[in-house]
């Protein structure tokens, strides 16, 4: 059977799997713990420890297969069994104006030991106003999905830095923040200094009994200072970037949300403003491109409150390592209080100016429990 049958033959039985399976759950609920990294920070049952402090969890352990087509006409495949996802979470109310989360992660071969992914201090004032600081994911991004997988847009732009947050939001429909930090590349030649900032706005309304629309821009002075991995300040593994990049290139952020009932669309782009001096991305060239953009577009349906399915379609230009294009299939189910199952199917293709991969099927199944 020729490996291009084989492939659609793959697709079709996976999005038949993923569509037709039965909800299982035997009470209505959440179809999904989470649709965003924000939100997966703070899921949990938060059962109270003392009268001023929160405690949840999350665990999330993953079953995945994946089949890769190199450029050289080579085949490879390999699959595993990982805990993807050990979490801990810690709310504190001291009172009703001042607050304090810390979440503690542990990811199979990416944070050993346990980390702390988050530690954040808030004072919250009149108005709207308020102050965060700490460890925290400046809000660049929103990264809103319904797949197990990360989206390239998160890939990307995702942030991780020790910051000072202000934030205000005077009404409901509107809400907008600044984040400063001090972060791990600079431009060459420029002091360490805090010279990292994000600006964020976000608009809310509804379409007139038509459901929601949520709308979304950010702006970061400095976008190779994401977690993206393109950027390596490491002179032992990037000699280019010993001393800071040649110049310093901006990100853009927009995302529109919006939700109709049972239906929920997700749209967002993320991206550099302008071009990296080649220097300053390895094994980059003017005819590889040189401004990193990613894209991603789902859909989701919600059958029952314990049944969501989701279809989407993502791509990027100039990301080395990621797919130029990718189109998937999610569903998950309530199995249980608490518990629930994902199975994905992505099928993405890649630029071989940039890499030497050229298509790759992937399968996921995910089982999560929330406490």
């Amino acid at each position: 059977m020729k490996s291009k049958t084989r492939a659609w033959l793959l697709a079709a039985l996976a999005a038949a799997i993923i569509f037709t399976a039965p909800a299982m759950a035997q009470d209505s609920g959440s179809a999904e713990p989470y649709h965003s990294p924000d939100g997966k920070r703070e899921v949990g049952l938060e059962v109270f420890a003392t009268k001023k402090i929160a405690f949840s969890g999350l665990l999330e352990a993953e079953i995945g297969w994946q089949k890769i087509k190199n450029t050289n006409g080579t085949s490879t495949s390999a699959s595993d069994i990982v805990l993807a996802t050990a979490q801990l979470g810690f709310e504190t109310e001291v009172t009703r104006n001042v607050t304090g989360t810390l979440v503690l992660l542990w990811e199979e071969d990416a944070t050993e030991p346990i980390g702390i992914d988050e530690g954040m201090l808030a004072w919250n004032g009149a108005n709207g106003f308020g102050i965060t600081a700490g460890r925290m994911y400046p809000p660049f991004g929103t990264f809103n999905s319904h797949f197990i997988s990360d989206p390239l847009t998160l890939e990307l732009g995702e942030v991780q830095e020790t910051a000072l947050q202000f934030s205000i939001a005077p009404s409901e429909s509107f809400e907008a923040s600044i984040t400063f930090a001090n972060g791990g590349l600079d431009k060459t030649g420029a002091n360490d200094t805090i010279s990292d900032w994000v600006l964020r706005a976000d608009f809310h309304g509804n379409t007139s009994g038509q459901g929601t629309v949520d709308f979304g821009v950010q702006y970061i002075n400095d976008i190779a200072d994401t977690d993206s991995g393109l950027f390596d300040p490491d002179p032992a593994a990037n000699p280019g970037l010993a001393d800071g990049t040649s110049k310093t290139v901006a990100g853009l952020g927009v995302n529109l949300d919006y939700a109709n009932g049972p239906w929920m669309l997700f749209l967002e782009y993320v991206g550099a403003t302008r071009d990296f001096d080649p220097a300053d991305l390895p094994g980059a060239t003017p005819a590889a491109g040189l401004q990193p953009r990613t894209w991603n577009f789902e859909m989701g349906y919600l059958i029952s409150d314990a049944h969501e399915i989701a279809i989407k379609y993502e791509g990027s230009d100039d990301f080395t390592g990621f797919p130029k294009s990718q189109w998937g299939v999610d569903s998950t189910w309530t199995l249980d209080e608490g518990l629930f199952l994902s199975l994905e199917y992505l099928y993405g293709t890649f630029d071989q100016t940039l890499n030497t991969v050229a298509k790759r099927h992937t399968l996921t199944a995910q089982l999560a429990l929330e406490f």
